[in-house]
């Protein structure tokens, strides 16, 4: 009988020290998760902060119209990022430029500008943006607010220039 008593004991202590580290593994389990939650969300940030300091020069800047070429230049190899150049002091038209000639996100808000869902071909190329004489030449004399362009998830499709 003291054979039993002693086998279930062992049993018992083997159980409930199971038990124990199963319940210390899920405690550690509560207090690493969010620690991993926020390592990722901060890795989120900071490859956003990253993506965004590509543009920081283009964001509400007052620049030249020879920025405007160069934005186009710099940006070509991104797929339909777009370069929107306000026609008029009322900055009510826009002309479109890529580097190639390629798609564009038409614009759907100008304040703040936003990007639609729309893919337009884009009007110019960047050799007609530089050729002086071409009804949309960009001269480098003329003064540009910038801003850049997002759509929908926050991702920055362009630069849109207002002319000054």
């Amino acid at each position: 009988m003291l054979d039993r008593v002693g086998e279930y004991f062992k049993e018992i202590v083997a159980l409930v020290f199971t038990l124990l580290v199963i319940g210390f593994g899920i405690q550690v389990w509560n207090i690493v998760s969010p620690v991993n939650d926020a390592i990722r969300e901060q890795a989120i940030v900071r490859a956003r902060m990253s993506e965004e300091a590509k543009y920081s020069a283009y964001n509400n800047h007052l620049l030249s119209g020879s920025a405007i070429s160069t934005a186009v230049k710099k940006y070509a190899d991104i797929p339909r990022f777009c370069v929107y150049v306000g026609t008029d002091s009322t900055n009510s038209n826009f002309n479109r430029y890529s580097y190639d000639g390629g798609q564009c996100y038409q614009l759907s808000s100008v304040s703040p500008p936003t990007a639609s869902t729309t893919v337009l071909p884009s009007s110019n190329t960047y050799q007609q943006m530089v050729t002086e004489g071409t009804p949309v030449y960009v001269d480098i004399r003329n003064r540009y607010r910038s801003s850049l362009v997002r759509d929908g998830n926050d991702r920055i499709t362009g630069i849109v220039f207002f002319r000054q």
